[in-house]
């Protein structure tokens, strides 16, 4: 039996890096953005698959097929470190970067009706459900793009505390402040 497996390279930075460079919060900008990764997550819930990592460092920003944003960000600029400075001029012109998911190291893929119990994530973006170890859908997705969106915004985590205990507690029991 052989097994091939087939990956793309992606040239740029993580959502992460990305926004701390760009500031990402007007709110235009981060709606076209934001739809373009619910279609992924959308088209992955399609075909049963549930993510349970979904997280500004596993959101890839990529140069778009755009031959100009191509041509522009072929050859690094005099004292460029690789892609994340080649991408930082793109910060107004975000029509050229796609948003890829990435790393389903922890994905599962659940039938119908289906739940999966394994904890599952990273901390920060787990849903209530994985903190309190009960089964969970596809919907803990749905929660994780729920903190990359107010992290978008805000540029701020909103349940992150000093020590995991009181981190996991925020999530399961702290409000958010919207103001």
């Amino acid at each position: 039996m052989q097994i091939q497996i087939v990956l793309e390279y992606i040239e740029g930075t993580n959502l992460f890096h990305w926004i701390k460079q760009n500031r990402l919060a007007e709110e235009e900008k981060t709606r076209r953005l934001f739809r373009e990764i619910c279609k992924i997550v959308s088209y992955m819930h399609s075909r049963g698959i549930v993510h349970r990592d979904i997280k500004l460092e596993n959101i890839m920003m990529s140069v778009g097929s755009n031959s100009q944003a191509k041509k522009r960000h072929s050859r690094p600029s005099p004292g460029a470190q690789g892609g994340a400075d080649q991408l930082s001029c793109v910060s107004h012109d975000i029509s050229n970067v796609q948003p890829k998911l990435i790393d389903f190291g922890l994905s599962k893929v659940l039938l119908p009706g289906e739940r999966s119990a394994d904890p599952y994530g990273t901390l920060a973006y787990c849903s209530p459900e994985i903190i309190a170890k009960k089964p969970h859908t596809t919907k803990t997705d749905v929660w994780s793009l729920g903190i990359v969106l107010y992290t978008m915004l805000t540029r701020r985590m909103p349940f992150i505390a000093n020590d995991e205990e009181q981190t996991k507690n925020n999530i399961l029991y702290r409000n958010l402040n919207f103001d």
